[in-house]
């Protein structure tokens, strides 16, 4: 488990309803992402391979001379529909599974 090398503030819906925000584990998902512990950082928070993932299809067409714009904001709605879904998906899954006594990052244990 990737730990942080600085003391940080809990989440302010952690603090004040015990539950997970769907961006907990947000900054410890980049940091194993950056130490290229892919599995580590799904566990903490997939939305953050989603976004890198989705940071570099948005950004390929713009860099492409015949970008056809209309698509291209089309496809970007379609990315940004898809990141949303799956962040908050977790975040109801990983807090079924607090209720049930599965604590996945470890902060209420």
């Amino acid at each position: 488990m990737i730990t942080l090398p600085f003391a940080y503030a809990r989440c302010i819906i952690q603090e004040l309803f015990g539950i997970y925000c769907p961006g907990c584990g947000g900054t410890r998902a980049f940091l194993a992402l950056l130490h290229f512990d892919v599995l580590q950082s799904l566990r903490c928070n997939p939305g953050v391979i989603v976004l890198a993932i989705a940071f570099v299809l948005i950004l390929i067409p713009k860099f492409c001379k015949r970008a056809d714009t209309e698509r291209y904001h089309r496809v970007r709605k379609i990315i940004g529909a898809i990141l949303l879904f799956i962040w908050f998906s977790f975040a109801v899954v990983r807090n079924i599974m607090l209720f049930n006594g599965v604590d996945m990052l470890g902060d209420f244990s």
